[in-house]
C-alpha cells in the first residue's frame, strides 16, 4: 500500500502550498493521528475542502476509505486531482544553458 496520503497530513500540507492562502478549515487537522478515525477525519476534513473551495474530487463517494487505506490507485487519483485544480500554481522547472 502507498500510506503516503493515509494519514492526511501530507496531503493536507500540499494543498496549503498550492493554495498560497491560509485556510481555517485545514487548521484544524491532527498532524499526528494515531487512530483510523482519526486519520479518516483529517482525510475527509481535506477533501471536503477540495469538494467545496476548489470544486474537484466530488464524484468519489468512498475516496477517504481508499486512502486511509493506502490504495495507490487514489493516491494517483488525488494527485491527478490537484494538477488538474492548481495547472496555474504549480510551474514546470525550466533547465537554464
Amino acid at each position: 500500500p502507498c500510506t503516503l496520503f493515509s494519514d492526511g497530513v501530507v496531503l493536507t500540507h500540499l494543498v496549503r502550498v498550492l493554495s498560497y492562502h491560509k485556510c481555517a478549515q485545514l487548521d484544524t487537522i491532527q498532524n499526528a493521528p494515531k487512530t483510523a478515525a482519526a486519520k479518516r477525519n483529517n482525510v475527509r476534513k481535506v477533501l471536503d475542502y477540495l469538494r467545496t473551495e476548489k470544486k474537484t474530487l466530488v464524484d468519489y463517494v468512498f475516496l477517504e476509505d481508499v486512502i486511509v487505506s493506502g490504495d495507490l490507485r487514489a493516491v494517483i487519483l488525488v494527485l491527478r486531482a490537484l494538477r488538474t485544480t492548481y495547472r496555474n500554481h504549480i510551474t514546470t522547472p525550466t533547465m537554464s544553458r
